[in-house]
């Protein structure tokens, strides 16, 4: 969704049972962050809420169904190509366990200790969202 020349993105900081949160890597061969691990997420489509859209991208991404806890950070990111992104990301846990289907936009995907997080290659300001999460 765009409003006033933004785009409007969400994204899911997932926990599971044992507190570990869900990371997925990008496909190497991604134009935005090829390579680079993530959180679920996407784009905002028009007339659609922000928590539709959040519960959307998960299951397209990788076929959970999540419960949105709450609102957890709000930021803005650049892209290379000029384009401006207003995000919101949320804290969420799944509603039931079960495997984890990525989409053709990841090529891995782990549940990772919070305690862990600097270990895999991200942008420093998603480290340090997550790492919030106490």
């Amino acid at each position: 969704m765009r409003t006033m020349g933004m785009v409007i993105a969400v994204k899911a900081i997932i926990l599971n049972a044992q507190k570990e949160v869900l990371l997925l890597k990008r496909n190497d061969d991604d134009s935005i962050d090829g390579g680079m691990w993530d959180i679920p997420g996407g784009r905002v489509e028009e007339d659609e809420g922000l928590e539709n859209a959040l519960r959307r991208e998960v299951e397209e991404e990788t076929s959970l169904h999540v419960e949105v806890s709450s609102l957890h950070t709000g930021w803005t990111y650049q892209l290379n190509n000029g384009e401006r992104l207003q995000g919101y990301t949320f804290l969420c846990s799944i509603t039931c366990e079960y495997a984890v289907k990525l989409s053709h936009e990841h090529s891995e995907y782990r549940w990772v200790k919070l305690s862990n997080i600097d270990a895999y290659n991200m942008h420093e300001n998603l480290k340090r969202e997550i790492k919030l999460v106490v």
